[in-house]
């Protein structure tokens, strides 16, 4: 009886626990931080290809609330809070050549990537509480880039056949004649010259 009570004890503890943690808000430093040093580079470098709001979700990462960014992408969460190395975006910020880089436009300063680091190591205080839209799909479509024209092999296009070759002189001109028929256009004669020019020079 004595054990079957301190088990349920043990385990309301460990749910007490867990609601402690999922509950707790962020400290208002915390919250301060995030706002004038980590949001404002999120906002600039991230949300154009990783945000609700763009329309744009690159690798199935959004940045544009704190669920998102624990919750991660294709690659994992994108920030574990107080652990540098598990956190995706922070790694990405450090350029490493074997590894992702983000933004790829160009590695951000020292003073920034410090920033990131430090908030991290704080817990990732983020005051964004409500996700915008989570049901948004990535926009990485393999088999749409597959079928893209400039994946295709060339294949050789006999020029169509016209009616009449008195205009059509080349392979392209054939190619012309044959849109201007198909909107039952007609082309006009070829002009004679008014004047003559002659070179007198080679004689």
């Amino acid at each position: 009886m004595i054990m079957r009570n301190l088990r349920y004890a043990v385990f309301i503890s460990c749910l007490g626990l867990v609601a402690s943690a999922e509950g707790q808000k962020p400290s208002s430093e915390g919250v301060q931080f995030f706002e004038s040093k980590i949001r404002p580079v999120l906002v600039k470098h991230c949300y154009k290809c990783h945000s609700t709001e763009s329309g744009k979700v690159r690798g199935g990462l959004k940045v544009d609330s704190r669920d998102a960014v624990l919750r991660g992408g294709d690659s994992g969460p994108a920030v574990v809070a107080k652990s540098l190395e598990k956190s995706v975006l922070y790694q990405a910020l450090l350029y490493h050549e074997d590894g992702w880089q983000m933004p790829p436009k160009g590695k951000l300063p020292q003073t920034t990537i410090n920033d990131f680091r430090r908030w991290i190591l704080m817990g990732a205080p983020d005051s964004r509480i409500t996700e915008i839209n989570p049901d948004v799909a990535s926009v990485i479509d393999i088999e749409a880039g597959r079928r893209y024209w400039g994946y295709q092999p060339l294949t050789q296009t006999l020029p169509p056949t016209t009616e009449t070759t008195n205009w059509s002189r080349t392979p392209i001109d054939h190619f012309i004649e044959s849109s201007w028929r198909k909107k039952d256009l007609i082309q006009s004669t070829m002009p004679r010259p008014k004047y003559w020019y002659a070179d007198f020079t080679l004689f």
